[in-house]
């Protein structure tokens, strides 16, 4: 092989390493846009939970309360004084049966909402990831092409003595 093409060789395989750096450093930035959209999204997903799990609760205490009503009206209307006795227990009752579906519903929504924040936070972290795998390839791909570079020059200098050795 000529000097002539193992020199066009050598800033072939340069060019090659470069620019294949750059495609992983392009290709890593758009996935560290993805992880942060996907972060924004978990954001909106948990707070739009929220506001649904407060809507849902208050759905939840108007029925009880329409339950309760009903309930209290039946029995009054059956002549049962609603005040004392088994009656007032039964009422009573059926309030803490309704409280714990609504605690039950607010406790699976917390939940929800703490698992969509979790969804965020690794969402982030590879966004981070990601924005530092773009800047390390850059980096690389300047390095091999360096590597190139000087591997081709001192196969040049070696075999035509080209820089004084």
């Amino acid at each position: 092989m000529g000097p002539m093409v193992m020199l066009a060789a050598t800033v072939v395989s340069a060019a090659g390493a470069a620019a294949s750096g750059i495609a992983a450093s392009n290709a890593a930035s758009y996935q560290a846009q993805v992880a942060k959209n996907q972060a924004m999204l978990a954001s909106q997903r948990a707070e739009i939970g929220m506001q649904d799990a407060s809507l849902k609760s208050a759905e939840l205490g108007m029925q009880s309360r329409a339950t309760m009503g009903k309930l209290a009206a039946g029995l009054a209307s059956s002549g049962l004084d609603i005040n004392t006795g088994s009656t007032r227990g039964v009422l009573e009752g059926e309030r803490e049966i309704t409280k714990m579906g609504a605690r039950d519903y607010a406790k699976a929504a917390s939940y929800d909402w703490w698992a969509t924040k979790q969804q965020q936070v690794s969402a982030l972290g590879e966004a981070e990831l990601q924005k530092s795998k773009a800047e390390m390839a850059g980096y690389a791909g300047a390095v091999g092409a360096g590597q190139s570079l000087l591997g081709g020059a001192s196969k040049l200098n070696e075999q035509y003595g080209w820089f004084g050795g």
